[in-house]
């Protein structure tokens, strides 16, 4: 037999997102009439408890940076970013370089 609230409708089965509980499954009354409440899931473990909403609130964060079009870049992509920035800097410094010697050439030559 279905698990039938107090109001004898279905018992809705939803999910726990409170920090003691993260994801810990339950059974209610579908239209919160009757204060049916039941648990499904045996309660979870000390450890569980303090590592679960921290995944939670890691996974949400990337989701979020992924809606908004952030990137997200491993260390070793970072420094290649890094890498390639500073060799763009370096040709322009060396191409002003060069311009400054190649002026100053004909400056000294001219006279």
């Amino acid at each position: 037999m279905a698990n039938m609230c107090y109001c004898r409708k279905r018992a809705a089965q939803q999910m726990a997102w409170t920090t003691t509980n993260a994801s810990r499954r339950f059974l209610a009354c579908p239209d919160r009439c009757c204060n049916y409440f039941r648990w499904i899931d045996s309660p979870l473990c000390p450890r569980a408890q303090v590592i679960i909403p921290g995944l939670i609130r890691r996974i949400n964060a990337l989701e979020a940076q992924q809606r908004t079009g952030g990137d997200i870049m491993t260390g070793a992509e970072e420094e290649e970013v890094d890498v390639v920035d500073k060799r763009k800097c370096c040709n322009k410094t060396m191409s002003l370089l060069i311009f400054t010697w190649i002026c100053i050439f004909f400056y000294v030559v001219s006279f």
